[in-house]
C-alpha cells in the first residue's frame, strides 16, 4: 500500500467558479487560521486512521523485524519466504484492506474503484493505463542507461 497527501491551492473568483493554481508535492501543514487546523487536522487523523496505524501494528512490525534479523545473524542470510505463501499473504491482507477500508474514510471518499459507475471506471482505467506506460517507458529507459554503463565499463 502506498499513498501521498497532495496540497491543492485552488482560487474561486466572484461566482465561486474553482480554478486549479498548483498542486504542491509536499503541501504545508502549518496552521494559520481554525479553519486550516480543523481541515488539515481531520486529513492527518483520518489518513492515520485509514492506514491503520496504531501502537499494536508498529509493535508487531518491530517484532516481526527482529525476528529476520536475528534469522540473518544466525544464518547468514535473510528468511525467504516462499513465493506461494507471498501469494497467500497479498491475498489475504487484501481481503481484510478491502474489509477495512469501507469502515474507515473517516472523511475521505473512495473514488476507484467505483464498480457502479461504469463510465468512470473506464476514464480512471484510462489514466491508469496511460500512467503504467510512463512508468515503464521511465523503467525501460533507467534500464538502458544502467545495461550501457555496465557494458561500457566491462570493456574498459
Amino acid at each position: 500500500m502506498c499513498f501521498e497527501i497532495l496540497g491543492f491551492d485552488i482560487m474561486l473568483d466572484e461566482k465561486a467558479k474553482p480554478y486549479l493554481l498548483e498542486v504542491n508535492h509536499s503541501p504545508s501543514f502549518s496552521t494559520d487560521s481554525p479553519l486550516d487546523e480543523k481541515i488539515k487536522g481531520e486529513l492527518i487523523r483520518d489518513t492515520i486512521r485509514l492506514l491503520g496505524l496504531t501502537r499494536k501494528r508498529k509493535a508487531m512490525y518491530k517484532r516481526n523485524m527482529q525476528m529476520h534479523l536475528d534469522h540473518r545473524i544466525m544464518n547468514g542470510k535473510f528468511l525467504r519466504v516462499p513465493q506461494h505463501m507471498k501469494d497467500q499473504f497479498k491475498q489475504e491482507f487484501e481481503a481484510v484492506r478491502n474489509e477495512y477500508e469501507p469502515q474507515n474514510l473517516g472523511s475521505f471518499e473512495l473514488l476507484y474503484p467505483c464498480n457502479d459507475n461504469p463510465e468512470k471506471m473506464q476514464e480512471y482505467e484510462r489514466y491508469l493505463k496511460a500512467s503504467r506506460k510512463v512508468y515503464m517507458n521511465r523503467d525501460n529507459r533507467y534500464g538502458s542507461k544502467v545495461k550501457r554503463r555496465l557494458t561500457h565499463m566491462s570493456q574498459n
